[in-house]
């Protein structure tokens, strides 16, 4: 969702989008992530969105799920927006 404001700056509406998962679950598989690579994709409180390659086995790893690798904790720690 995002607020929409009127010129004069004041309230004018929201707007928002459904996007299917499975949009996000096909972009992430168009990477080449090598024999090891993983890539995910979360929200703002580090909720799991989408992840390649999927791993459906794991309760880490499913929609939702906020828990987190150490590795991801470190670099979030140092500011880090990505990381090879």
């Amino acid at each position: 969702m995002r607020r929409i404001n009127l010129p004069d700056g004041s309230f004018g509406g929201l707007v928002g989008a459904a996007v299917p998962l499975v949009h996000f679950n096909n972009l992430l598989a168009t990477m080449d992530l090598g024999p090891s690579g993983v890539a995910a994709l979360r929200n703002a409180d580090f909720g799991l969105i989408a992840r390649q390659p999927p791993n459906p086995g794991k309760a880490a790893r499913t929609v939702g799920s906020q828990v987190i690798p150490p590795e991801l904790v470190d670099a979030t720690a140092l500011g880090q927006t990505q990381r090879t």
